[in-house]
Protein backbone atom coordinates (compact mmCIF):
# COMPACT_ATOMS: atom_id res chain seq x y z
CA UNK A 1 0.00 0.00 0.00
CA UNK A 2 2.99 2.25 0.84
CA UNK A 3 5.07 1.55 -2.61
CA UNK A 4 1.73 2.93 -4.64
CA UNK A 5 0.77 5.95 -2.49
CA UNK A 6 4.72 6.52 -2.68
CA UNK A 7 4.61 5.73 -6.32
CA UNK A 8 1.97 8.05 -7.00
CA UNK A 9 3.17 10.89 -5.04
CA UNK A 10 6.49 10.93 -6.83
CA UNK A 11 4.65 10.59 -10.02
CA UNK A 12 2.08 13.81 -9.20
CA UNK A 13 4.94 15.88 -8.13
CA UNK A 14 7.48 15.05 -11.37
CA UNK A 15 4.39 16.03 -13.75
CA UNK A 16 3.55 19.39 -11.54
CA UNK A 17 6.93 20.67 -12.22
CA UNK A 18 6.94 19.78 -15.82
CA UNK A 19 3.30 21.19 -16.08
CA UNK A 20 4.53 25.10 -14.13
CA UNK A 21 7.60 24.75 -16.53
CA UNK A 22 9.90 23.30 -13.42
CA UNK A 23 12.97 25.23 -12.69
CA UNK A 24 14.72 27.60 -15.26
CA UNK A 25 17.51 25.32 -16.80
CA UNK A 26 20.68 27.53 -16.47
CA UNK A 27 23.81 26.73 -18.50
CA UNK A 28 26.37 24.38 -16.16
CA UNK A 29 30.20 25.93 -15.86
CA UNK A 30 31.59 24.17 -19.15
CA UNK A 31 28.51 25.48 -21.13
CA UNK A 32 29.24 28.75 -19.59
CA UNK A 33 33.01 29.22 -20.38
CA UNK A 34 31.69 28.35 -23.80
CA UNK A 35 29.15 30.82 -24.03
CA UNK A 36 30.99 33.54 -22.93
CA UNK A 37 34.58 32.31 -25.41
CA UNK A 38 31.76 32.14 -28.08
CA UNK A 39 30.44 35.80 -27.52
CA UNK A 40 34.55 36.65 -27.16
CA UNK A 41 35.37 35.70 -30.18
CA UNK A 42 32.34 37.27 -32.35
CA UNK A 43 33.32 40.56 -30.48
CA UNK A 44 37.02 40.41 -31.04
CA UNK A 45 36.32 38.47 -34.82
CA UNK A 46 33.65 42.06 -35.73
CA UNK A 47 35.90 44.46 -34.11
CA UNK A 48 38.94 43.61 -35.64
CA UNK A 49 36.85 44.25 -39.31
CA UNK A 50 35.32 47.03 -37.84
CA UNK A 51 38.90 48.85 -37.03
CA UNK A 52 40.63 47.44 -40.13
CA UNK A 53 43.35 45.19 -38.32
CA UNK A 54 41.65 42.48 -40.41
CA UNK A 55 39.91 42.50 -44.20
CA UNK A 56 36.97 40.33 -43.45
CA UNK A 57 36.39 37.86 -40.75
CA UNK A 58 37.39 34.11 -39.84
CA UNK A 59 34.14 33.26 -41.46
CA UNK A 60 34.97 29.43 -39.79
CA UNK A 61 35.65 31.05 -36.71
CA UNK A 62 32.26 32.92 -36.59
CA UNK A 63 30.13 29.62 -37.66
CA UNK A 64 31.47 27.63 -34.93
CA UNK A 65 30.53 30.74 -32.22
CA UNK A 66 27.70 31.10 -33.77
CA UNK A 67 26.93 27.27 -33.30
CA UNK A 68 27.97 27.59 -30.09
CA UNK A 69 25.31 29.75 -28.80
CA UNK A 70 22.32 28.74 -31.29
CA UNK A 71 22.58 25.43 -29.17
CA UNK A 72 23.10 26.55 -26.21
CA UNK A 73 19.74 28.88 -26.78
CA UNK A 74 18.08 25.84 -27.72
CA UNK A 75 18.89 24.10 -24.20
CA UNK A 76 19.14 26.39 -22.06
CA UNK A 77 17.10 29.19 -20.28
CA UNK A 78 17.99 32.35 -22.01
CA UNK A 79 17.04 34.62 -19.19
CA UNK A 80 18.48 31.94 -16.46
CA UNK A 81 21.23 34.00 -14.72
CA UNK A 82 24.93 33.04 -14.50
CA UNK A 83 28.21 34.01 -13.42
CA UNK A 84 31.06 34.75 -15.78
CA UNK A 85 34.19 33.02 -15.45
CA UNK A 86 36.72 35.99 -15.18
CA UNK A 87 36.14 38.84 -12.95
CA UNK A 88 34.32 42.30 -14.21
CA UNK A 89 32.18 44.57 -13.38
CA UNK A 90 28.84 42.77 -13.93
CA UNK A 91 29.54 39.12 -13.36
CA UNK A 92 26.27 38.34 -13.70
CA UNK A 93 24.92 37.66 -17.28
CA UNK A 94 22.13 35.86 -18.95
CA UNK A 95 22.35 33.78 -22.21
CA UNK A 96 20.26 36.17 -23.67
CA UNK A 97 22.35 39.43 -23.11
CA UNK A 98 25.57 37.05 -24.13
CA UNK A 99 23.56 36.46 -27.50
CA UNK A 100 22.39 40.12 -27.92
CA UNK A 101 25.45 41.40 -27.59
CA UNK A 102 26.98 38.97 -30.38
CA UNK A 103 24.17 40.23 -32.85
CA UNK A 104 25.23 43.57 -31.77
CA UNK A 105 28.84 42.61 -33.24
CA UNK A 106 27.69 40.77 -36.19
CA UNK A 107 25.18 43.40 -37.83
CA UNK A 108 26.21 45.53 -39.70
CA UNK A 109 29.40 44.49 -42.46
CA UNK A 110 30.33 41.92 -39.83
CA UNK A 111 28.16 38.89 -40.89
CA UNK A 112 24.51 40.25 -40.91
CA UNK A 113 22.99 36.90 -42.14
CA UNK A 114 24.36 35.47 -38.67
CA UNK A 115 23.30 38.36 -36.44
CA UNK A 116 19.52 37.50 -38.29
CA UNK A 117 20.12 33.61 -37.39
CA UNK A 118 20.81 34.57 -33.68
CA UNK A 119 17.80 36.90 -33.46
CA UNK A 120 15.26 34.10 -34.80
CA UNK A 121 16.71 31.99 -31.85
CA UNK A 122 15.89 34.48 -29.21
CA UNK A 123 12.94 35.85 -30.26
Amino acid sequence: MKRPLLTGLCVAAVLGAAACGGEEKAAPGNQVDAIVAATSEIVYQCRAVESGFLSSPNTEALDRDVEVLLAAADEFDLDATFERPQASVEPETTLREQIELAIARLEGSCSPEQAEELQAAID
